[in-house]
Parts: structure tokens; C-alpha cells; sequence
């Protein structure tokens, strides 16, 4: 009888393959990136959804023998995303297409395979449960950020509150040289 012990990284794909922990670092990961849009420039929120969505993509690939297509995939929906927001003015179908994108390579990164979804049906189910709670936990969490955290004094720190430019017309700056 040979008995197996779990290594260290057996036991760390094992956390990041849990369901629980999955939900944690898709929550992570989509709330710092919706928070990263909020700030100029790079920060935290971005670095910690960065962190949070590769670690995700790490256990699922490593962990669960998922698809490196999904990283393409998911790649694929943040570029259309920023072209969305960076190029073309508005919300349409490129907008749209992002974000399916995004979806589907998490649901393909879970371990669904659409082309044989008669195989994966069970990890269809899970998967779905895993993303509603992510992304119900990320739309109440912004919500709550926007209304309540926005007004604190420690969030104000970082907004500039006061403007010193103050407005008037060329014709008050003229009469203002004068």
C-alpha cells in the first residue's frame, strides 16, 4: 500500500478550485475591475481584479484541466470592452459582445463545453450558480460603493472637492486684464 500525501501546491489548487473561492476571486476581480474604471489611472482595485481573475483562471487551467482558450477568450471581451469605451462612443454590439465574451470564458474556464453541452450539463448548472452569486454579490457591492463609500471622509481624501478654477465668461477675463 503506497499512500499519497498532498503537496503544498496540491493543497492550494484545492482552495482555488473550491466553488466558495471561486465566487470570491470572480467578485474580486469584476468589482476591481469596475472600480479601476471609476479612477484615473492604475491602482489597487485594478491590481487586486488582475490578481483576483488570474488566480481564478490559474486553478481552473491547472486545477480543473480547463481550456487556455478561455484566457483567450476572456482577453478577447476586455479588448472589446475597451474599444467599446475608448473608440466607439456609446453602448452597441461591441459593448455587448465583451461582455459575452467575458461570460462564456468563465463558464468555459469552469468547465463547460459548448459544443458538447450534453457532457457537461452538471458543471453547466454549477457554473451558472457560481456566476449569478459572483455577479449578484458585484452589482449589490457597487451599488453600495457608489452611495455610501463615495461620501466618507476617508474616500474624499482621494476626490478633489473643491474646484479653484472659477468660471466666467471671455468677456469678464477681459474686463478682468483691463
Amino acid at each position: 500500500v503506497v499512500e499519497l500525501h498532498a503537496t503544498t501546491s496540491d493543497q492550494l489548487l484545492a482552495i482555488l478550485v473550491n466553488p466558495v473561492t471561486i465566487s470570491i476571486l470572480l467578485t474580486l476581480g469584476m468589482m476591481g475591475m469596475i472600480m479601476e474604471f471609476w479612477t484615473a489611472g492604475w491602482g489597487v482595485p485594478g491590481t487586486i481584479g488582475i490578481l483576483a481573475l488570474s488566480l481564478f483562471f490559474y486553478g481552473q487551467i491547472v486545477g480543473n484541466d480547463a481550456s487556455k482558450a478561455s484566457i483567450v477568450l476572456f482577453l478577447i471581451g476586455i479588448i472589446l470592452l475597451g474599444v467599446e469605451f475608448f473608440v466607439i462612443p456609446g453602448f452597441g454590439l461591441v459593448g455587448a459582445g465583451g461582455i459575452i465574451a467575458i461570460l462564456l470564458s468563465i463558464l468555459t474556464a469552469l468547465g463547460v463545453d459548448f459544443f458538447d453541452i450534453s457532457k457537461t450539463s452538471h458543471k453547466l448548472s454549477q457554473a451558472a450558480i457560481i456566476l449569478l452569486i459572483s455577479l449578484s454579490v458585484t452589482i449589490v457591492s457597487v451599488i453600495i460603493f457608489s452611495k455610501y463609500i463615495r461620501k466618507t471622509k476617508a474616500f474624499t481624501k482621494f476626490t478633489l472637492k473643491d474646484s479653484k478654477i472659477k468660471e466666467t465668461s471671455h468677456v469678464e477675463q477681459m474686463a478682468l486684464q483691463d
